[in-house]
């Protein structure tokens, strides 16, 4: 992605889905964040043609968070929608919630994965932090939406309110589908970033006719199965 030459096969194909990013918000290596996510987008769109349809993946974090990632995929957003105009593609630009999948490495799966292995939870704000979840497939079933309108356009997307709960109902969730007891210690460290964030579907679901099947519950289900 970050060699130019090399993204110009992209051209061969009619769908692009751009989901590659480096996902650090520790601000250890910021030139690394921008150069993948920033200069790796411009290469890919700029080698793309008229013909195509290209999706990229951004993030909730876009509306309030200062730290490299963020503004790398707002910088990168931009790009897109510069080179959608100026090369005439289409593009979708899809900016998550927490997502997850049933074999996914991100903190849904390492809670249950802790809670089934009676490790130590340790959370925040006593886990009062609201968020949505949106499970894998529905945001498969997004793109294929999206794929079957002629629309280019920035979405907001994720489990929206009836997929939202506090980190520690999570644990709660979680603690039903396992049976198990979590372990929790509750941490004073400040916390970064959003402390509360449910993703406004109002806009995907009136213009792609969308919305999320797959409910929270669910989802975990299907990461404890496997």
């Amino acid at each position: 992605m970050t060699d130019l030459e090399q993204c110009r096969q992209l051209r061969d194909y009619d769908v692009i889905i751009h989901m590659a990013a480096r996902i650090d918000k520790s601000e250890k290596q910021p030139y690394e964040v921008f150069k993948t996510n920033v200069q790796g987008t411009l290469n890919v769109v700029q080698a793309l043609r008229k013909e195509q349809v290209f999706i990229f993946t951004s993030t909730k974090d876009v509306y309030t968070e200062t730290d490299a990632y963020a503004q790398s995929k707002i910088l990168a957003e931009k790009y897109v929608e510069y080179y959608t105009k100026y090369s005439g593609f289409r593009m979708g630009i899809f900016r998550l919630s927490t997502t997850y999948a049933s074999c996914g490495s991100g903190f849904v799966n390492l809670f249950v994965r802790s809670i089934r292995e009676g490790k130590v939870l340790f959370l925040l704000m006593e886990g009062k932090q609201r968020r949505d979840f949106l499970y894998v497939d529905d945001f498969s079933r997004a793109v294929e939406r999206f794929l079957s309108s002629a629309d280019s356009e920035t979405y907001d997307i994720g489990g929206g309110e009836e997929n939202s709960t506090t980190i520690l109902g999570l644990v709660k969730i979680i603690e039903k589908v396992t049976n198990k007891k979590a372990k929790i210690k509750f941490s004073d460290q400040g916390v970064r970033g959003q402390i509360h964030y449910v993703t406004d579907l109002s806009r995907i679901m009136k213009e792609l006719n969308w919305h999320p099947e797959i409910s929270l519950e669910e989802g975990i289900r299907k990461i404890v199965r496997g």
